[in-house]
């Protein structure tokens, strides 16, 4: 899979630059293999509107406690596990059916994914790396949310000499490093994960465990004073959400999680794309799978059906053929024991 090494978007053949960063391609691109057996990556961001405010709340990882936080309002707002089926079986399919094990041209699957998802759907994963980069999903409503999506299969990017990381998945986190510039991190798997279990890592700074997170110092009435070091206690100056910094006291790299850093500054925090690591068919394809065998199970069926009626046919012309031979050996025998009889009677 070729891909953009701006934003890690898979490239689109038909155009000249990327639709996402809008930078030229040229040979600002890659091919890269996926990372392990049976694995396939969507790069993905989003939003969903807060149910208080109406403001947009970024999608920026896979919360840990089913609450994520409007920067605008202040409140917090309850987005479960089953708040995010919806969008990471988008991702998933969008990854699995346009990435690295899109299905050929002219493969069945494409008429199994229309007869299960529509034609138009069908068409637009077709498009994906071609004339589109991205699939999205919006104008959608779960539990009280609006939400809007976008997912395109790709490949993470360092972020410093902009090449392709590897990444390692472990037993409970994820490990990315660069070959060139040496920059690793490690990302935690949610233990909950297996509400989707095909999804096997995150790679999102909200997830990032290789540094400490920051601590938030608070007044007696609660309100949010100053972000310090959680080692030292130094306050922490120039921060910015999804980074991480070193205290200027002790050295120690930490982490500052959106939710701080909001509660903190008052600053909303923007949308940022992130990885979502996923292993196994989507259920686009294992419902375009069935609805293969379906039909193939199907034509089988006509096929058989059309054998027997072959066969049905070819009895019945034999005993039509029979029958008329019969017919003729009867009209032979009377015409030849009626010349007999003449023959006698005219002795």
């Amino acid at each position: 899979m070729e891909i953009c090494l701006t934003c890690g978007t898979i490239k689109k053949s038909s155009d000249t630059q990327c639709s996402v960063c809008e930078t030229p391609y040229e040979e600002n691109t890659a091919d890269v293999s996926p990372p392990g057996d049976d694995l396939c990556i969507a790069r993905f961001n989003g939003h969903f509107e807060c149910r208080s405010c109406g403001h947009g709340v970024a999608l920026n990882g896979l919360d840990k406690d089913g609450n994520i936080l409007c920067g605008k309002c202040g409140i917090e707002q309850a987005f479960n596990w089953d708040n995010w089926d919806s969008i990471l079986t988008h991702a998933h399919n969008t990854a699995d059916f346009a990435g690295w094990n899109k299905p050929q041209a002219n493969s069945p699957l494409w008429k199994g994914l229309a007869e299960e998802m529509g034609e138009d759907t069908a068409e637009m994963f077709k498009r994906i790396g071609d004339s589109r980069s991205i699939l999205s999903l919006s104008d959608g409503a779960f539990r009280g949310l609006s939400y809007e999506v976008e997912a395109s299969p790709g490949y993470p990017i360092c972020e410093q000499c902009k090449k392709p990381l590897t990444i390692k998945i472990e037993k409970s986190s994820l490990k990315t490093a660069c070959s060139e510039c040496s920059l690793a991190a490690t990302y935690e798997i949610p233990s909950n994960r297996k509400a989707y279990s095909p999804l096997e890592g995150i790679i999102s700074f909200e997830n990032r465990t290789d540094a400490l997170e920051v601590k938030q110092e608070s007044s007696k009435g609660g309100a949010a004073l100053a972000i310090t070091c959680p080692q030292c206690g130094g306050a922490l100056e120039n921060i910015k959400a999804g980074t991480i910094t070193k205290c200027p006291y002790c050295y120690t790299s930490c982490h500052i999680p959106s939710r701080i850093f909001q509660k903190t500054t008052g600053k909303v925090n923007k949308e940022a794309p992130w990885w979502l690591v996923f292993r196994g068919p989507s259920k686009a394809r294992s419902k375009s799978n069935s609805r293969v065998e379906i039909i193939k199970h199907k034509k089988a069926l006509e096929k058989q059906k059309m054998l027997e009626d072959m066969e049905q046919a070819e009895k019945e012309e034999a005993y039509r053929r029979k029958a008329n031979n019969r017919i003729i050996l009867i009209v032979a025998l009377i015409f030849i024991v009626t010349l007999t009889a003449a023959f006698v009677l005219n002795r």
